[in-house]
């Protein structure tokens, strides 16, 4: 989820995510649960957020029946899949005291297996997998701008840090790299291009764009967000970050901030933890970023993700996980996910092997 969301959604909680000092780099391991291994099919992975300690919610989506709950060892913050692995990563920033922590998890969710990754800096609140690659980014900043780690997810070892310039932002994986927004150095805003192998940052200038969420579409990185003149939607060059499309985005009660493709659709929605709080998302053509209308919700939409042609959206107040077929409407499944009104949450798929 977006840093700069996440300071407010966490003191709805009482939790502050705040500073220790650095520690050794260490691999953590945590034992699979005594349920048995999840299907070979595709699985939806939702993480709810508590005090303390976070717990990543495994739906069989074949069936619609929840495979297994791994308990983290501390609060996690976002979650991003490694599509060659199928490992889920989390961003362990926990709490304060002694409940801070500063790790990756790399969860087996087949078989609940946990490994912890100690990175060798404070809060790592966003998470992006690119590369066979971890790209988590602190909130930390330095002379030489915000922080992140990058972490091998088959070696389970840090593989390098580096710096994005100015204070934290979007961050998001699209067309192979990691992509993050800031301002550039008169101030205005930018869109930065980094290397998931050499770290190299390339920056591009965004206009009067102000961006307020990042998402990939047909392979280009979308920047969500307000052009003064309302919400925009507008996909970027993966190479030369040149404009490709750009297009309103009409109907939500707040600027777009997140968005899934769903085959030739971008599902875009606009929940950021502040009120109001709509119960509709809006249709996208995937590549041209065409306005095709609204998709009603039957619940407060706060994180979205595709399964093949169907909507997965996570409903903060019910505490559900709802399938949706985007060609008729229709709910077709809705799946409690054990509690109700989430501070916030985000849902991955992890696809089958079989």
């Amino acid at each position: 989820m977006s840093g700069a969301a996440r300071p407010l959604l966490f003191a709805s909680v009482g939790i502050v995510l705040t500073v220790a000092l650095g520690t050794v780099a260490t691999i953590g391991w945590r034992a699979p649960d005594a349920a048995p291994a999840a299907s070979s099919g595709p699985l939806a992975v939702v993480l709810l957020p508590d005090v303390g300690r976070s717990t990543l919610v495994v739906v069989d989506l074949r069936t619609g029946v929840i495979a297994r709950r791994v308990v983290l060892r501390s609060t996690a913050t976002d979650i991003a899949v490694d599509a060659s692995s199928g490992l889920v990563v989390g961003a362990q920033s926990g709490g304060f005291g002694p409940d801070v922590d500063l790790a990756a998890s790399l969860t087996d969710v087949r078989s609940g297996a946990v490994r912890y990754v100690d990175l060798p800096v404070i809060d790592p609140g966003d998470v992006a997998c690119a590369g066979g690659r971890a790209f988590l980014l602190h909130s930390v900043v330095e002379a030489s701008g915000t922080v992140f780690s990058a972490v091998d997810i088959g070696a389970a070892t840090v593989a390098a840090t580096g710096n994005v310039p100015g204070p934290p932002g979007q961050w998001a994986s699209a067309g192979g790299a990691v992509w993050a927004t800031g301002e550039g150095t008169a101030g205005a805003p930018v869109l930065r291009r980094i290397d998931p192998r050499t770290l190299s940052v390339s920056a591009f200038a965004l206009g009067g764009l102000q961006p307020m969420g990042l998402a990939e579409s047909d392979g280009r990185p979308v920047v969500l967000g307000s052009d003064g003149a309302g919400s925009v939607a507008a996909a970027v060059d993966p190479l030369d970050g040149s404009p490709d499309a750009s297009a309103p985005v009409v109907g939500l009660l707040q600027a777009p901030r997140r968005a899934a493709q769903v085959g030739e659709r971008l599902v875009v929605g606009d929940w950021s933890g502040d009120d109001p709080e709509g119960r509709s998302l809006r249709m996208l053509d995937a590549a041209t970023l065409r306005d095709l209308g609204p998709v009603p919700i039957d619940g407060v939409p706060c994180a979205l993700a595709a399964w093949g042609e169907r909507l997965l959206v996570v409903d903060r107040v019910g505490g559900r996980l709802l399938v949706i077929d985007l060609a008729s409407g229709r709910t077709l499944s809705a799946i409690r996910l054990g509690e109700t009104n989430l501070v916030f949450s985000e849902v991955v798929v992890v696809e089958g092997g079989g």
